[in-house]
Parts: structure tokens; C-alpha cells; sequence
């Protein structure tokens, strides 16, 4: 065996920055053949590597989980002790304080990566004795980290049976409570236990436990219409919103988990109601009605519950309900559902980090609260109320860009391949810029002086969310940028989602300004940033409705109502100023005629569209007699499906009836005041016009277009309890040709 010689031995490597590069903060490539670093060959300074080596201490995150873990064990032990032995475990460091992790980053900010950051290791200090006459001193906030964690040291195994720490804040009674078990504790240095002797009040009596015991009798569809509804759903509704996971949901559907799990089967008949939306097969619909799509599956399941303590399936039940109700006769009623799942997030104790939740599930519940989030700004937007939710109540990361299909690979995205739900934090992010919009802007006047509001405040606060909107805008990612000539795929309908949505939340910044005092700086430029906005937007609905066939999601909406309202605000008020230019005024009611499309596409799935196209075709009229526009022309012949395909939407159906409401005299009453009833004289601006417009009598009516009456609104659930409804169901299947009973959930 020979020895190898000089020249062949390999010099080792050192594993760290020289002197220079760790002053820069630059990467060293270390010590090349002239004993230098390329960084300090290329400056010609000396290579050293003579400063002491830091070594890189733990993530913090990490030390917080291991401190919060090692508080949980030693309360579980302390508490078994004392019930078994009845002696406290004597702790060398009792009661340490445990810090609260920092809050997550806005979603304004960009991550730095990890390899950017400088962590350090946290100082340990030895624990400092109480002052013997000192209490107030060391009395802890309500709402501290420590208060909250170590209720279970100092009450033991003491638990109230429906109650968990999540659902009770820093304002409550029991956070005095809670401070005020820790200064005794403290003060007897061992933890507080109370003794359970009526068990009566500590133990849910069983007239109550049999109501909550309760099972629901749901009546499922064929297993084929399953599987087809699930399908629709995730290919029309999941890259937009986000909310389930396709892999988990497929396989629990597969296992037939609705069957045994009702919480679960609730879910699942809301995705079915919502994917009927988007399904040619005529067993999803009521007496062949088109408006009624989905509704067998959502009307067996209840409002509110019979619940214990909720699970993501409720949440995620509250959200797809408050989708599904945009659509149906009552819009305003998802705002209802929407509250009911905030406050079960509230309940669970979103505002707290949870450490005891697996990643997967932790995934699902913060695609839940994002998805709530989203829909809050909607349907708030829309119904013109404050926001439910406010990001200062709540420390949730923010959703991961991660496709469900990697959820298994560690949750990570390969670089090369484009997310398909990178669109949703995208959404986010605009979705916090228009809260910040109504809370500021929007807010009542009596919050308005109290807050000291000025014009000049005004200026700066639109200033403002106009740089965010345009540093939005820079940073869209590539494949989610508008580009009418992209092939049609899911990144098409994502960017020209994105891109309405950013046109509708610039006319919401603006409008605003349309009707102050037009003495004021904003109100000209506050036209004409609408306007363009309002233009911009209708031009890529027109784009998107000669590209694909996709039903649009009830998202859009109110973004084309109010873009087609703007342009034709502008129209009347140029006609009657008398500066309206006919090649002008032309195009423009081109646009509003693609909105008014729009909704008569929309209108065979969705009632509310039906009421906005005729609202929109009312006032669109040019004429005296106010007659309706013609109909929009009408669609190119769709291909034919294979026989094996699943069936898609028709949006172009018309076997629904539209739905009729409001008078037309009122909807002429509002064009005449426009036109000129409002007692201006000629050649007054446009800006000033739109200032001095008195509130519409009519207003009222036109409000009540959404409004029912409330024995309208009763359902009545014994529908399918006296089972009149499976009847029905299992009719339409027998005469669609489906064989077998329907599955009930026992």
C-alpha cells in the first residue's frame, strides 16, 4: 500500500466567510489558490480569517415551540400529581415566563429568506425571587402570553364541558380570573387545584346532551353525480378560492366518510349545491328550473348546527354556503352565513397560534380563515358594511402557494412550475388594500370627527392606497399579468379575475370624490381615475366572455355593476351638461352592453344577475319610452361534447325565466332626474353635476330589488325531514335512468 505524496493531499476547506466578506455580508467562495477569496483578489485586500466564529443559535420559532411544549408537559405532570398524590412537583424554575412569538409578516411585505437572517441565541437569565412585599409589581397583563397558557397549571384538570380558553378574550371576566390564580399560585409557589364536588354544574345536563346528539338524515345523490359535482367544483371554484383540499376531499368522498361523519356530509352537499351551478345533468335541478341548481343538496342542512366545539368542516360548511347564497334570491343572506363562520373561527381561537395542530391541518384552517377573509370584503363591499374581520384581532400566517398535489412532498413547490393557486394570496392582497379603503374612507361621519378627519387627510389617504395599488402591480407575478392573447387556461381566468378586481378597487378609492364639493383637488381626477378603471375593466370582461364559456363566479358581480353604473353616471351628466361626445358616449355604451351581457349569461345560474340586467338594460336606454336595448348578439355554436366527458355549465341556457322586479316607472324616474330634472343650469361641469345630485327618491325601491319578504325567506326544513324531499329526488333519478336508492346518512 503506497503512500500517497505532498503534491495529493487535499486541503480542507474552511467552512466560513473571511473577516471582509462577514463586514460585507457578501458569500465568500473561501480561499482560492493565491490564498484569497475572489471578493478580496478582486479589492486587493488581505484574505484573514482571524474574528472569532459566532456560532448560528436556533431559529426563535423554534425555542418558543420547545418552551411552549415544556410549559404544556410540565402542567400535564403538575396536574396528574396533584390529583394522584395530592403533592405538587417541586420545579427548580417555577412559572417561567414564556414570551409571545412576533406576529407574522403584512402581506405587503416581502420574506427575506432564511439564509438572510442573523439569528442569535436567546439570553437565559437565571429566575429572580419575588420581593416579599411586592405584588402589584408582578401582576401580568390580562392578555399576556403566560396568563393565557397556564390556566390548566392552576386549575388543574378543571374543564367545562363545551367550553375551551380560545372562545374567551383579554376583555373577559375570566382573564381577571386568570390573573388572579397566577398571583396565588405565585404566592403559594405550587398550582391551584379546586375540587369538582357538584358535578352537576361542571357536566352538560342530558336533556341538553341529547340534543346535541342528535344526527342529521341526509339524503346524497348517485355516487356517478357525486363524483361529477366534486369534479365541477374543483376545476371551476378551488383556483379562486382555495378553501379544501382535493387529494384529502377526494379520498374521505371515496371512503364514503359522509356517510358516518355528518359534519363532513354537510360540507360535501354544499360543494355539491355549489358544483350544480356548473352541471348540465338535470338531477341537480327542480322541476327543470335552472335557478334551482344545487338547492336539494344545501336545503337539508340546518343554519346553526347542532355543534360542540367546531371543526374545520364547520368553518369550511359557513364559507361554501356564503358563496352559494350570492347567487340565490337573497344575496344579503350570506352575509348571515359569513358571520356565523367568523365567529367559529373566533371560537376555536384564531387570534392565538396554535402549537398543537399538525401542519396539513394548520393548512386547512388557514386556508378557511383566508377564504373568510376574502368573502368578508366581498359581501361587506357589496351590501356597503363595515368588515368582520380586522387583521389587528388576528395572528394567522398567511395561506402557502403550495398546489394540493405537494402537500405530500414536504409543501414544497417546484420553482419550475408556476402554482395554480398563487392567485389567491395575490387576491389577498388586494383584498386587504379595499378594507383599508372602506375603513377609511368610507367610514361614518361621526368617526370621521372623531379621528379629526381633514380634506388634506383625505388627499394623503387616497395618495396612499394608490401607491399600494401600484406596487401591487409591479409585483404580480408573470403568468398572472392580463395578456388577451394568453391561450385560455386557469392562468387566463386567474388574470382576468385579478385584473377586474383591481380595476373595481381603484373606482372604490376614487368614487368617493365624484360627489364632494367640487372645489375640492380630488373630485376632477377622481372622475376620470373611475372612469378609466370602468373602461379597463369592461374590456377584459369582453374578452373573457369571447374567449371561454366558464360561468363566471358571483365575485364579479358587483365589479361589473358598478363599472357599467360609472360609465353611464358619466354618460347622462355629459348629456345634460351638453359636453357629451357622440363617438364617446357610443363607445361607452358599447362597454355597458358588455356588462349587461354579462348578467344574462350569469342569469341562468345566478337569480341576483337577473335583477341587475334588467336594472342595467332600464337605465342603459337612450330612448323616451326607456325600451329595453337589444338582446346581446348571440353566441357561437358550441362544439359537441364526447359521451364520456363530464358535463359542464350552459350559460347560454335559456330555460330559465329572467326574474322581473321593480317597476319601470321608477327605473325612468331615476334616467329623467338625471336627464334633467335636477334643476342646473346649462354648461355645468360634469364634476359639479355629479356634487350637487339630490338623493333618489325612488332609491329605496331600487335598495329592496334584494330584499324578500320574510315568509319568502322561511324555510322549512321538514321539506326533507317528512322526506318529500328524497321522494323527489329519488323520482328525478328514477326518470333520468339512475338505478339504486339514494344513501342516507343514518
Amino acid at each position: 500500500m503506497s503512500t500517497p505524496g505532498k503534491g495529493t493531499l487535499k486541503t480542507r476547506r474552511i467552512q466560513r466567510s473571511c473577516d471582509k466578506c462577514r463586514a460585507s455580508k457578501v458569500r465568500c467562495d473561501g480561499p482560492g489558490p493565491g490564498g484569497s477569496c475572489s471578493h478580496c483578489s478582486s479589492f486587493g485586500e488581505p484574505c484573514t480569517y482571524e474574528a472569532p466564529a459566532r456560532p448560528r443559535g436556533p431559529k426563535s420559532k423554534l425555542v418558543e415551540d420547545l418552551r411552549r411544549e415544556n410549559a404544556t408537559l410540565r402542567s400535564q405532570l403538575e396536574a396528574l400529581l396533584c390529583t394522584q398524590c395530592s403533592r405538587p412537583l417541586q420545579l427548580s424554575q417555577p412559572y417561567e415566563s414564556i414570551s409571545p412569538e412576533p406576529s407574522p409578516p403584512h402581506l405587503y411585505q416581502h420574506d427575506t429568506p432564511d439564509t438572510d437572517r442573523s439569528y442569535s441565541e436567546p439570553e437565559r437569565r437565571p429566575p429572580q425571587p419575588l420581593p416579599p412585599k411586592s405584588v402589584a409589581s408582578h401582576v401580568l397583563p390580562e392578555d399576556s402570553d403566560e396568563v393565557n397558557g397556564e390556566l390548566a397549571v392552576h386549575f388543574g384538570s378543571i374543564s367545562i364541558a363545551g367550553m375551551r380558553g380560545g372562545l374567551f378574550g383579554s376583555a373577559s371576566s375570566f382573564a381577571l380570573v386568570r390573573r388572579l390564580a397566577l398571583v396565588k399560585a405565585r404566592y403559594l409557589k405550587r398550582p391551584i387545584t379546586l375540587n369538582k364536588e357538584r358535578q352537576i354544574y361542571w357536566e352538560r345536563p342530558p336533556w341538553e346532551d341529547a340534543f346535541y346528539k342528535q344526527r342529521p338524515r341526509y339524503h346524497y345523490p348517485e355516487p356517478d353525480l357525486i363524483d361529477s359535482l366534486v369534479k365541477l367544483y374543483f376545476e371551476n371554484i378551488h383556483f379562486f378560492l382555495p378553501l379544501l383540499h382535493r387529494p384529502s376531499f377526494e379520498r374521505q368522498v371515496a371512503e364514503r366518510l359522509h356517510l358516518s361523519d355528518s359534519k363532513f356530509g354537510a360540507t360535501l352537499l354544499a360543494v355539491l349545491g355549489l358544483a350544480s351551478r356548473y352541471s348540465d345533468d338535470p338531477r341537480v335541478l327542480i322541476d327543470g328550473n335552472t335557478l334551482s341548481s344545487g338547492w336539494l343538496f344545501v336545503v337539508q342542512v340546518q343554519t346553526i348546527q347542532n355543534f360542540f366545539e367546531p371543526t374545520v368542516h364547520d368553518v369550511q360548511f359557513y364559507c361554501l354556503m356564503t358563496l352559494y347564497w350570492l347567487g340565490t334570491s337573497a344575496p344579503h343572506t350570506a352575509w348571515l352565513y359569513l358571520g356565523i363562520g367568523v365567529r367559529f373561527l373566533n371560537f376555536r381561537g384564531e387570534r392565538d397560534q396554535r402549537r398543537d395542530t399538525p401542519k396539513w391541518d394548520e393548512e386547512l384552517w388557514n386556508r378557511a380563515f383566508w377564504a373568510f377573509f376574502a368573502l368578508d370584503r366581498l359581501v361587506c363591499t357589496f351590501l356597503g358594511r363595515p368588515a368582520l374581520i380586522h387583521m389587528e384581532d388576528h395572528d394567522v400566517d398567511p395561506p402557502l402557494a403550495i398546489d394540493d398535489e405537494y402537500w405530500d412532498r414536504g409543501f414544497v413547490q417546484p420553482l419550475a412550475t408556476p402554482s395554480l393557486v398563487c392567485y389567491f394570496p395575490q387576491y389577498l392582497r388586494l383584498s386587504e388594500i379595499l378594507g383599508d379603503a372602506l375603513n377609511q374612507l368610507y367610514a361614518p361621519e361621526k368617526v370621521k370627527i372623531q379621528r379629526g378627519w381633514t380634506t388634506e387627510q383625505g388627499q394623503e389617504t387616497v395618495g396612499e392606497l394608490d401607491a399600494l395599488m401600484n406596487n401591487f402591480l409591479e409585483n404580480v407575478p408573470a403568468h398572472l399579468r392580463w395578456d388577451p392573447e394568453r391561450p385560455t387556461s386557469v392562468f387566463f381566468i386567474q388574470s382576468a379575475m385579478l385584473s377586474i378586481a383591481f380595476f373595481y378597487i381603484k373606482i372604490t378609492i376614487h368614487r368617493r370624490y365624484i360627489y364632494i364639493d367640487t372645489r375640492a383637488a380630488l373630485s376632477k381626477p377622481a372622475l376620470h381615475s373611475c372612469l378609466d378603471a370602468a373602461r379597463a375593466a369592461l374590456s377584459v370582461m369582453e374578452v373573457w366572455l369571447s374567449r371561454t364559456e366558464r360561468l363566471p363566479l358571483p365575485f364579479l358581480q358587483n365589479p361589473m355593476l358598478v363599472s357599467a353604473t360609472v360609465l353611464l353616471l358619466n354618460i347622462f351628466v355629459s348629456m345634460h351638461a351638453g359636453a357629451a361626445d357622440p363617438a364617446v358616449v357610443k363607445r361607452d355604451l358599447a362597454q355597458v352592453g358588455t356588462a349587461i351581457k354579462f348578467f344574462k349569461i350569469c342569469e341562468t345560474r345566478w337569480q341576483a344577475a337577473g335583477r341587475l340586467y334588467e336594472v342595467l338594460s332600464g337605465l342603459q336606454s337612450l330612448d323616451e319610452d326607456g325600451g329595453t336595448p337589444p338582446p346581446p348578439p348571440p353566441r357561437a355554436p358550441r362544439p359537441p361534447r364526447p359521451a364520456n366527458s363530464v358535463p359542464t355549465a350552459q350559460p347560454y341556457s335559456n330555460s330559465a325565466q329572467p326574474y322581473r322586479s321593480g317597476s319601470h316607472d321608477e327605473q325612468q324616474q331615476y334616467v329623467s332626474q338625471l336627464r334633467g330634472g335636477l334643476g342646473l343650469e346649462p354648461g355645468t361641469s360634469i364634476e359639479q353635476l355629479l356634487a350637487e345630485t339630490p338623493a333618489l327618491e325612488g332609491s329605496e325601491n331600487l335598495m329592496s330589488l334584494w330584499m324578500l319578504p320574510n315568509d319568502v325567506m322561511n324555510v322549512d326544513q321538514s321539506w326533507y325531514q317528512s322526506g318529500a324531499g328524497a321522494e323527489r329526488m329519488r323520482h328525478r333519478a328514477a326518470r333520468s335512468g339512475a338505478v339504486g336508492p339514494s344513501p342516507v346518512y343514518m
